[in-house]
């Protein structure tokens, strides 16, 4: 995985709703949700992994609660 890659997928990510709103129906623990994406994210054409988006999310988000 390139840094690119990942911040094309979060470039798509903020210009495609239905995109968004796959990342946002996502249910579950944080890698539940970094696995989810990385599914996302490998379907949309982008090369990135579950570390990859651990690696480089502020740590406030793993506050969040994405249920």
């Amino acid at each position: 995985m390139s840094q690119k890659q990942l911040e094309a997928f979060y470039q798509k990510l903020a210009e495609d709703k239905d995109l968004k709103d796959q990342v946002s129906a996502i249910k579950g623990d944080m890698a539940t949700v970094y696995d989810g994406m990385v599914k996302i994210a490998r379907d949309a054409g982008f090369d990135i992994t579950a570390e990859d988006i651990k690696q480089h999310v502020p740590e406030t988000v793993n506050l969040m609660t994405w249920n």
